[in-house]
């Protein structure tokens, strides 16, 4: 799947469909989870990755994707650093924005190759 077809892909997921399915496009790098269970967590933490997501669903809202050559030096570093430490391809940040209604939603998050498959990185 390439990039566009998956930022496609993951606008559609949140916007129309369910929690699993969204789950299903977000990867939690074994050091996350690893702090998650450090700092007692429980069995279903990785909820916690979905809750940013769940004030999209119905509504229509805004995409934007920057590649990570595109971002401030600290944050390139900051990314560059993410993807050594988890082993991934993280290859730049995909934002959401919704405003109307008197509601305002606004998400960021890196989206990277996980096994040859784009994912949000956790």
């Amino acid at each position: 799947m390439s990039l566009d077809t998956f930022i496609q892909t993951l606008t559609e997921t949140i916007k129309n469909r369910t929690e699993e399915e969204i789950m299903a496009l977000i990867f939690i790098p074994e050091s996350v989870a690893t702090e998650l269970s450090q700092l007692g967590g429980k069995g279903n933490d990785k909820q916690l990755f979905l809750l940013p997501f769940v004030g999209f669903h119905g509504k229509n809202f805004e995409v934007t994707f920057n590649p990570l050559e595109t971002l401030p030096e600290v944050e390139r570093e900051k990314y560059a650093s993410k993807s050594r430490q988890d082993n991934l391809e993280i290859e730049g940040i995909v934002h959401l924005r919704f405003e109307g209604n008197g509601e305002k939603y606004r998400v960021s998050a890196p989206v990277g190759k996980v096994s040859e498959e784009y994912k949000l990185i956790a």
